[in-house]
Formats: structure tokens, sequence, C-alpha cells
């Protein structure tokens, strides 16, 4: 991107395509589509659960099919990115539906637990491609980071859905509930598939011939990655602090159910501020936030401050995601290094609770919360170092 300080690795006589606006259902219908990739982190408690009773396993065990899951969609993130970023990414996301669709379809009936492993990695690697393409879309907007912003909206609102429909669709109808659930979601928004973007495609004149990704972007994938494991090493054991501090399981549950639905404001307080405020001060405002929410929940024992931290706690990361990506895809306007996000989300997401697990066995919960807290500020100096010196385009 000229003047920016990003070298890019297109051929000489390449240039990027001109970015465009998306239209208005154009924009919602990736929205949606975007939640896709998410399913598994939505519904793993529950999935969690209906194995076990489907299985006889313990939590332990059924817990490392979901991490099995989720790793494959990170993997089949990081290896559809190379190329999905140049392809019809409508065409792409499709196939990765009907991947993840036949997945979810075979979850659904009796079957031995090897072959159920085998549909839950199959339901995890179309969505990864889902993941890849969705991610790379908004690369090629005028302005990305309100798309990502639109995106993480949408990904409260069908959360919120989600969690409403599924407890009694388990209790009625069990593990095939659930996977049925993951199924219609994904057969409903295939029906929209004909209205979102194709995104640009490169043509021979404008070929990628190396598959190094532009200077910069490494860094803010880190951070992307660092952001996911603080995020969900916090999560993982906020119930655990809330005990140890004489909260009831019923409070710590309204706090949890009242902290999901803050991620819309979250997500909507980006939308709605855009860049007039630039990239680097809603970065550091987000990692900051997170900061103080691994402090608040781990390092002390005022109450209050505690219960802050956890309805802080996806509000907090559904502002900076955005920024993220919006910064990702001002580095590469092709779409690879965004592509990769749903990837760093992914892994930081399966790494954060190991992490934590690890940690705990350090006397006491303060050892945690400054663990995470570095990993935070090393996330925000990686993505600041790249943002002081990346020119914003479509700037309000």
């Amino acid at each position: 991107m000229p003047g920016s300080g990003i070298e890019d690795d297109v051929s000489p006589g390449a240039t990027h395509p001109a970015r465009s606006e998306f239209s208005g259902l154009g924009t919602v219908v990736l929205s949606l589509v975007s939640t896709l990739p998410w399913l598994s982190f939505m519904v793993l408690p529950y999935e969690i659960s209906v194995m076990g009773t489907a299985f006889g396993l313990s939590q332990g065990h059924a817990s490392w099919i979901a991490t099995a899951e989720m790793l494959a969609l990170a993997l089949s993130a990081v290896a559809s990115a190379r190329t999905v970023a140049r392809k019809d990414k409508r065409l792409a996301t499709g196939v990765g539906m009907a991947i993840a669709s036949v997945g979810a379809a075979a979850s659904l009936g009796p079957s031995t637990l090897a072959l159920f492993v085998l549909a839950r990695i199959l339901f995890g690697g179309g969505l990864g491609v889902v993941a890849a393409a969705t991610n790379a879309l908004p690369a090629d907007h005028e302005q990305p980071e309100r798309i990502y912003a639109f995106m993480m909206v949408a990904l409260a609102l069908v959360f919120s859905a989600l969690i409403y429909v599924t407890t009694p669709v388990i209790a009625r109808f069990g593990s095939s509930g659930l996977f049925g659930t993951e199924l219609a979601m994904i057969l409903a928004f295939a029906l929209l598939l004909k209205w979102l973007p194709r995104g640009h495609i490169a043509d021979g004149a404008a070929r990628v011939v190396s598959t190094a990704l532009p200077r910069g972007s490494r860094p803010v994938l880190a951070a992307v990655t660092l952001m996911f494991v603080a995020q969900a090493g916090t999560w993982a054991f906020a119930d655990q602090a809330g005990i140890a501090l004489g909260m009831s399981e019923p409070y710590l549950t309204t706090l949890f159910t009242i902290s999901a639905m803050a991620m819309l404001v979250g997500a909507a307080a980006a939308a709605l501020l855009g860049l007039r405020l630039g990239l680097r001060i809603p970065l550091a405002t987000g990692f900051l936030v997170q900061v103080y929410i691994a402090v608040a929940i781990y390092c002390q024992s005022n109450t209050v401050l505690f219960a802050a931290g956890v309805v802080l706690m996806s509000a907090s990361s559904s502002f900076a995601l955005p920024y993220l990506q919006g910064l990702l895809a001002e580095i590469d306007e092709s779409g690879r290094a965004v592509a990769l996000s749903g990837a760093g989300i992914n892994f930081g997401g399966a790494a954060g609770p190991l992490i934590g697990g690890v940690v705990s066995f350090v006397p006491g919960l303060a050892p945690l919360g400054i663990g995470l807290s570095l990993l935070l500020l090393i996330g925000l100096a990686l993505a600041d170092r790249v943002a002081v010196r990346t020119i914003i385009v479509g700037q309000d």
C-alpha cells in the first residue's frame, strides 16, 4: 500500500483492485454467514455435555473431541487462506458450508465414537473454509473495519438467539437436537448465498507470485491470537474465581449472561465509531480494558470490580477484533492476511484453557491474571507498532 511502509508481494505489473461498497443486503448476508465459524465456540459447553451423555465420556475426553474440532477449523482456515483471497469467495463459502453440513448431518444419527469424531472434524474443517472466505471479503470494502464490526453485531444477535433456543431443544431431542440445530442454521444461511458478495477475483494480470504475507501482517495475526488466548483463558476460570470470592452460582450465571449480551454493545460501538479516532486509540482501549478484566477477576478480592470485569469481557473483544481485522485489511488488500485471522481466533481459543490450566497449578489465581495481562500487553504492542506506520484508507 503506497506510503504505508508495508511491502506487498505481488508481481510488478499487478495492482490491487479498487475497493468498493457492498450492497446493504450483501453486508447483512455476509454478517450472518460469518457467524457460522463461531458455532464450535458458541455451543461448546452444550456439545461437551451431550457427547458425554451419548458416548459415556468424561468431561475431559469430551473436551478433547471439541478441541480436535476447533483445531480442524483453525488448520482448514490456514490452508484455505492462501488461495481463497484470489477466488470467488461466494463459491468458497458455499463449498465450506456443504462440507460442514455433511459433518453436522453425520453427527445426528447413531454411530461409533470413531465415526462421530470424524464427523466433528469434518464439520470443523468445513467451517474453516467459511471462516477464511468471510474474513477475507471485507478487505475488498472501502471501510473494512466497519464491516467487521457489523459481523460482530450479527454474532452477538445470533449467539443470543442460539443460547435461547439450544437448551429447550437439547432437553427435548438430546444430542440430535444440538447437531440438528447446527445443520438447520447452515441450511438456512445457504438460502442467502446468492446475495453474498463474490469479492475481487484475481486474473492473469494480477497474479500473486509469492505466498509470503506482506510485512506487518504477522505481528497483527499474533496480536489476534494472543487476545483470544487471554480471552479464553480468562473465561475458562472466571467461575472458579467468583466462587473463591463467595459468589453463588446463580449470581455468576446472571453475570455471564449479561456479559454475552454485552457483546452487542462492544460490536455496535465499533460500528458506530468507525475510524473517527483512527486505529490506535480503539485498539489501545480494547486491549487495556481486557487487561483490567484479567486483573479484576484474578488479582483482587473486590466483588464489584469482579462483576464489572465479567460484564465487560465479551464487549471488549467484540470491540477490539474489528479494528485488528481492519488493520490486517489495510496491510494486505488481497485479503489473505485477514483470512488467517479466523485461524488465529481458533488457535487462541484452543490454547487459552490449556495455558490457564498450566498456570493454575501455581498457588492462588493472581499468577493467572498477571500472565494473561502480559499476553495482552504484548499483543497491544505488536498491533500498535504496525498501526502507527499504516496509512488508513476510507477514514470518516
